[in-house]
């Protein structure tokens, strides 16, 4: 079975593409034919998922599945629904190439550690909307635990900024240090997500 990522994002593309193959090796998650920019003003992420699969209703015979992550830190007051924008201020986000974004990124987190003497909990919310071919739709959100630090560790990602930077908290382990079981017990709340969302169909 196909399912739609409605998002250019290459390396989440190959996190769920990972993801599902333990939940069922038969779902092939590709890229969307035609990706609709949609404006991310929802008040949190359940929302935003879903402003972002509402432009596909009635259109392809497969699934189609959004997601948005806020990122909250104790302490901090700076709004948890739009990453990318606490990073940048006030410039707009298409002026710049993905990479100098996820520098912009790095360089801001990295700061934030060193607030705090080079580490800081946090945590991810993830939100999901699967949009099915009949226009009905599903959500879930979840949390996910982490430490930041002030440490650069392996090769950085453009598209995950932050996954250089951070401890899973479930594992104590940078990504880099990771072995296969550590990679899915990260992800066990996706994966459990995921399973409900695609629940009987």
């Amino acid at each position: 079975m196909k399912v739609y990522l409605a998002s250019r994002n290459k390396s989440k593309l190959r996190r769920m593409n990972k993801i599902f193959q333990r939940i069922n090796s038969n779902i092939i998650i590709e890229v969307i034919p035609e990706l609709i920019e949609v404006e991310e003003n929802g008040k949190d992420v359940l929302e935003n998922s879903l402003q972002k699969i509402l432009p596909y209703k009635n259109k392809y015979p497969c699934p189609v599945i959004a997601g948005d992550t806020a990122v909250f830190f104790e302490g901090e007051i700076f709004d948890p629904t739009h990453v990318k924008r606490i990073c940048l201020g006030e410039e707009d986000e298409s002026k710049f190439t993905q990479q100098e974004i996820g520098e912009r990124m790095k360089n801001f987190y990295i700061n934030l550690a060193k607030k705090y003497g080079g580490q800081k909990e946090f945590y991810f919310e993830d939100g999901w909307t699967v949009l099915f071919p009949d226009g009905s739709h599903r959500q879930i959100k979840y949390k996910r635990n982490y430490i930041l630090t002030d440490k650069l560790q392996g090769e950085f990602d453009m598209f995950f900024p932050l996954r250089s930077l951070y401890l899973v908290k479930a594992t104590g382990k940078n990504i880099f240090e990771q072995t296969e079981e550590d990679y899915f017990k990260e992800f066990a709340l996706q994966i459990d997500a995921f399973k409900k969302l695609f629940k009987d169909y």
